[in-house]
């Protein structure tokens, strides 16, 4: 079979691979694969072809990978705390909080998941603090009263 139908044939088989995984590795397997057949048709012989295969292979996941996971990805974002509209608001708990669980509140029309330092009952009032550093979705409250 020509080299060049082999390495076109695992440049799509890895590049679909990549289809059922979420780590942006095996599409760039793939994009070597496809170099390697292209310098099979300009330049046929293996070890051209697997130095083409390696070589791209590499530089398109040193150069590409990363910028390719923040495009689908989305980038983290660095949320300033102070700046979350739902801050000094107060809020009703929807499912008890506990200083070892998350538990709910409803504020501002929406349900965020909440933790407290303090045990705080279903239905109580709170006021929301802060977000948490590492979590913009869980809320930091504390009892009303």
């Amino acid at each position: 079979m020509n080299a060049m139908i082999i390495w076109f044939t695992i440049g799509a088989i890895l590049i679909l691979l990549e289809l059922f995984t979420p780590m942006f590795i095996f599409l760039f397997f793939g994009i070597g694969a496809w170099a390697a057949a292209l310098v099979a048709i300009i330049f046929p012989g293996l070890q051209q072809e697997i130095i083409a295969f390696i070589t791209v292979t590499l530089l398109s996941l040193f150069f590409l990978r990363q910028k390719m996971i923040e495009t689908f990805q989305g980038k983290k974002s660095k949320l300033n705390p102070n700046l979350f509209p739902h801050i000094g608001k107060q809020a009703e708990v929807t499912k008890d909080i506990s200083p070892t669980q998350e538990g709910e509140i409803s504020v501002g029309g929406s349900y965020w998941r909440a933790t407290a330092t303090t045990f705080i009952a279903k239905d109580s009032i709170v006021i929301v603090r802060s977000c948490a550093p590492d979590d913009e979705l869980l809320l930091i409250v504390e009892s009303s009263s």
